[in-house]
């Protein structure tokens, strides 16, 4: 469907009278000829900010619905060095101050993260932050 100016026009006309969305695609299509569907005139009436009316005559804006989300009580993860005693933390209680250190393989029971606090702007906690990153130096020297 191609919109030239007269359609739009008139789509704008026929909304600004109160007509519906469908009322409006079968009148383009008996003036114009042109075979607009009721989709085809919602996405261009949402496009030229156009508000509808429904069949009972009020507007089509639907009202917002609120539904009140659950937060997860945020646990403060144990500050300080890797403790391997500890035992390890899900993905679903992973949060951004905790470390994601994965330990043991994934398929494996007792997979975990760590989940010991993290430094700032980092993604794990002081010792499992020196065993992922290596210096540059090192790296060369290892070369």
């Amino acid at each position: 469907m191609i919109w030239t100016p007269e359609i739009v026009d008139y789509m704008k006309v026929c909304c600004s009278t109160g007509m519906t969305i469908q009322a409006t695609a079968e009148s383009i299509n008996q003036r114009f000829k042109c075979g607009a569907t009721y989709h085809a005139v919602a996405g261009r009436g949402r496009a030229e900010k156009l508000h509808w009316k429904n069949k009972q005559g009020r507007n089509m804006k639907r009202p917002v619905i609120r539904v009140p989300v659950k937060v997860a009580p945020v646990v403060v993860p144990p500050s300080g060095d890797y403790d391997p005693s500890r035992p390890l933390i899900s993905l679903g209680a992973l949060h951004h101050m905790t470390c994601r250190f994965p330990i043991g393989d994934v398929g494996e029971d007792g997979f975990g993260f760590c989940g010991h606090l993290v430094q700032q702007s980092k993604i794990y906690c002081p010792t499992h932050y020196k065993l992922a990153y290596v210096p540059r130096l090192a790296k060369a020297r290892a070369a």
